[in-house]
């Protein structure tokens, strides 16, 4: 190769990322450019040859003996203590498939000390640099403990399967390797490792009991997205000037991204050209990598980048060196498990949103209707959180710390507050509502949010009645089936529309109406058996239940102008730096968990279970009818979490790690190990938490 192809192909050289253009052209001379057939050794243990490489190109495998001690790929190197320290071989480097590495020989490296000997120190700061974090892995990390020992403990391991097989394998066989590659249609994306989701480049090196992991189970998923996510940063700071881009909040499929600061180009310029970019970063197969990083070297890092999310959690952090990951230059928090290359990445698509951008992945090539209003409303709630310096989860416990919380909690309530009064007076301002809808889905506060907003109806003026759509099930023998042949209480025909239509119209004549009443207990719905209601002037009716937004409710009650709805559910939620943001799913399950194990005695894992067929309602019959909402309320708290996590902690403890649920307890207590404890206490009693914890004003 001529050295500015030489030069070219060394861009991508971890240790050599100090160089410059011009280093590289300079130092492509001094190297040498072998191409290893697949299966040939590079080096061989104890071997005292003094060259080290850079491999330009494939993979190789390190062994020793019998051990296979990992993986090194394009953009690493090795044989660096040979050159620098005389130091034997420490393992045999085998090429994988067709290797291509660029040699630099003990006597070559001499001659460019002596010849460029500006060159030649950048290039051992980079090796020492690189040395350094090798040592701080082999400090954390078990597996590199593993391979440095002079002898393994043992030459292979079993693993046990999910249909109870077992089979043997090397010790630090890779999980790609003793996984298949799809499952049915679905791409494995990681593993369940004794019940905890791992990366597929994870090695091996004791018995485990191991499944593979598609993204059809969420835990999957959300490798598959939050890899997704670190690309999208990487391509936005390839752009020059970088592009700064936040990742925020996700209804279904969609997800907003927020532009900060001014960008030159349009939206659709941006969108056109990440989308390009990500595309050939995952033709190119680009690898996601996890390094070790001492809090000092890290904390540097991000405040140089101006990741301030990312130096306020660190801040708070108890060891003396954290995990990053990356997938090119910008380095990220480790917020879990990522692909280990871009290559397993399906389908997405950028769009433009009302200022901002809009990532959609998967099956979804729509942004869902009404999207609009949770940006308008993310963008709201962003900048008063912002002025409170409240952004983040750092920043949160940065006010824990400082003695903020009671004024935290006053803000927060406070804000819920003014929205409702806004809310009311927007009905208000509708002379001819005659029926408020106000549905959301599972554990987001709906219960609350109708006392709450009952009383600033009454002070507009009106007198709230409530019913509750669940009061109108079918008898449990007449509930239709689902696809799997199960009763679906989800689909808006588990409900006697009928009745519903009789009663309503009942109530809008201005008749004293016995609404129902439903047992959940024995599955019979008494078609009188609830209150007696009569709509008299000044009076509004209000409709609380999952079906709230759909059109087919009340299309043949009322007319649409004299119906107001609004949609519910915890939206913001806090980020953790510039990819990974806390999920209102997960916002609404650990809710869900600390009520029902609370106040319900229901197992956590059982809560856990159920939560997929729980979400696949929500998106089967909620958030496709989000655009036909008036209105749109999110009901989360800034520092809720910190709260639910003095109780939500022992209750994912109690998830055994042999349960189907275990991954997602794990997952769940690694999330709320990153804030700082608030006790419950100055939590007032109105509060929608309050639904969730107890001892609110409204429970009855």
């Amino acid at each position: 190769m001529h050295s500015p192809t030489v030069a070219m192909n060394l861009r991508h050289i971890k240790a050599l990322a100090a160089l410059n253009e011009t280093d590289l052209v300079t130092l492509a001379p001094f190297l040498e450019v072998l191409v290893i057939p697949a299966g040939a050794s590079v080096i061989e243990y104890g071997d005292e040859s003094e060259d080290m490489y850079f491999i330009v190109e494939g993979s190789a495998m390190m062994r020793r003996g019998e051990l296979e001690l990992g993986k090194i790929r394009e953009g690493d190197h090795f044989g660096e203590l040979a050159l620098i320290a005389h130091r034997p071989r420490a393992a045999t480097i085998v090429a994988e498939a067709k290797l291509v590495v660029a040699k630099l020989s003990r006597l070559r490296f001499d001659d460019l000390q002596a010849a460029h000997p500006a060159i030649a120190v950048k290039l051992m700061s980079g090796l020492i640099i690189t040395l350094g974090r090798q040592l701080v892995d082999r400090t954390e990390s078990l597996h590199l403990l593993l391979n440095q020992r002079s002898l393994p403990r043992q030459a292979t391991i079993t693993l046990t399967r999910e249909d109870k097989t077992e089979i043997e394998v090397k010790t630090g066989s890779e999980l790609a390797q003793v996984l298949p590659e799809k499952i049915g249609n679905s791409p494995v994306v990681a593993a369940l490792v004794d019940r905890r989701v791992t990366s597929l480049d994870a090695q091996l090196f004791s018995d485990v009991h191991v499944e593979p992991l598609t993204a059809e189970h969420w835990e999957g998923e959300r490798v598959l997205r939050h890899s997704l996510a670190l690309l999208i940063v990487e391509a936005a700071h390839e752009f020059s000037p970088p592009l700064s881009l936040k990742l925020g909040f996700a209804v279904g499929g969609a997800q907003w991204m927020h532009i900060e600061g001014k960008v030159a180009l349009t939206l659709q310029q941006v969108a056109d050209k990440l989308t390009r970019r990500i595309r050939q970063l995952i033709a190119e197969r680009a690898d996601f990598r996890q390094e070790w990083w001492s809090i000092d070297e890290a904390l540097s890092y991000f405040r140089k980048h101006r990741q301030s999310d990312a130096v306020q959690l660190l801040k708070g952090a108890r060891s003396l060196t954290t995990p990053l990951v990356t997938c090119g230059k910008i380095y990220a928090l480790y917020n879990g498990p990522l692909l280990p290359h871009a290559g397993l990445i399906g389908d997405f698509q950028i769009k433009t949103g009302p200022n901002s951008l809009i990532l959609l992945s998967g099956e979804d090539s729509e942004v869902p209707r009404g999207f609009e209003p949770f940006a308008q409303l993310s963008e709201e709630s962003g900048q008063w959180l912002h002025s409170f310096s409240l952004s983040s989860v750092g920043e949160l416990n940065r006010a824990c710390v400082d003695g903020r919380v009671s004024e935290v909690i006053r803000v927060a309530e406070g804000y819920h507050e003014k929205r409702l009064a806004q809310l009311a007076d927007a009905i208000a301002a509708r002379k001819n509502i005659r029926i408020v809808c106000v549905a959301g889905p599972s554990s987001s506060g709906k219960t609350t949010f109708i006392r709450r907003l009952s009383i600033q109806l009454r002070i507009n003026g009106f007198i709230p009645e409530g019913i509750s759509l669940d009061d109108y099930y079918r008898n449990r023998e007449d509930t239709p089936l689902n696809a799997k042949g199960e009763k679906d209480y989800e689909t808006l025909q588990s409900l006697n529309l009928e009745l519903l239509a009789q009663h309503l119209d009942g109530l809008l004549a201005g008749k004293e109406v016995a609404t129902a009443k439903y047992d959940f207990r024995t599955g019979i719905c008494d078609s009188e058996g609830g209150r007696r209601i009569r709509l008299t002037p000044g009076k509004l009716l209000v409709l609380e239940g999952i079906h709230g937004l759909n059109p087919g409710l009340l299309e043949k009650v009322l007319p649409a102008e004299n119906i107001f709805r609004i949609f519910i559910q915890p939206l913001l939620t806090l980020p953790i730096d510039l990819v990974s943001h806390i999920n209102p799913s997960d916002l609404r399950l650990i809710r869900r968990i600390v009520r029902d194990r609370r106040q319900r005695g229901f197992a956590t894992h059982d809560n856990i279970r159920r939560w997929s067929d729980v979400r696949a309602g929500e998106q089967q019959y909620i958030f496709p009818y989000v655009g036909q909402a008036d209105a749109v309320f999110d009901t989360s708290l800034v520092y809720e979490l910190a709260v639910l996590k003095v109780f939500a902690d022992r209750y994912l403890l109690e998830v055994h790690g042999s349960h189907e649920s275990y991954a997602t307890a794990f997952r769940l207590r690694q999330m709320l190990d990153q804030f700082v404890a608030i006790a419950p206490d100055d939590v007032p009693s109105t509060s929608i938490l309050r639904e969730f914890i107890g001892k609110g004003s409204f429970e009855s």
